[in-house]
């Protein structure tokens, strides 16, 4: 499934780009979206002129008879300053689901748009597509709850 989001932010693509380069804002923002997640960055370096940052997450489940304790999220995002792009993919432990998007970042008048084209794919019978329309939701929730609550972070970059 191929979902697209584009989210406005209030700075200029080179600024917005400048924070998402910075191991220093990962660090601040995965502090302010926590929401009892344990998160960590595993891994950051430049690669081919991209700064490219690995980060693990981990979401606890409380759910009567559920035999896993929690779902691990391993997330690598990759930014090209110069070609003002990115790729994001995302690999989560236990579930049959891979997602990845491309990014490109447009300015306009007021700033610039984040332009994220997500591909969903659940290799489950029967209710994959369902799945996958499911987090397509969260993922549209979750962009727009990242973009309000790190605009602070990113004026400091």
């Amino acid at each position: 499934m191929l979902h697209e989001i584009a989210e406005p932010y209030t700075f200029v693509a080179d600024v917005v780009l400048q924070a998402f380069s910075n191991p220093a804002f990962h660090r601040e923002k995965m502090a302010l979206l926590a929401h009892g997640m344990a998160s960590a960055i595993i891994g950051e370096a430049m690669r081919d002129g991209s700064f490219v940052i690995r980060v693990e997450r981990r979401i606890p489940l409380r759910m009567p008879g559920l035999k896993l304790a929690e779902l691990v999220l391993l997330t690598e995002e990759s930014w090209n300053r110069s070609a003002r792009s990115g790729a994001i993919a995302v690999d989560i432990s236990s579930v049959p689901l891979k997602m990845s998007s491309c990014v490109n970042l447009r300015d306009h008048a007021q700033g610039c748009v984040v332009h994220c084209q997500w591909t969903i794919a659940a290799a489950i019978p029967l209710i994959g597509r369902t799945l996958e329309k499911a987090v397509a939701a969260e993922l549209v929730k979750s962009s727009q709850r990242e973009a309000a609550q790190t605009l602070d972070l990113i004026r400091r970059y």
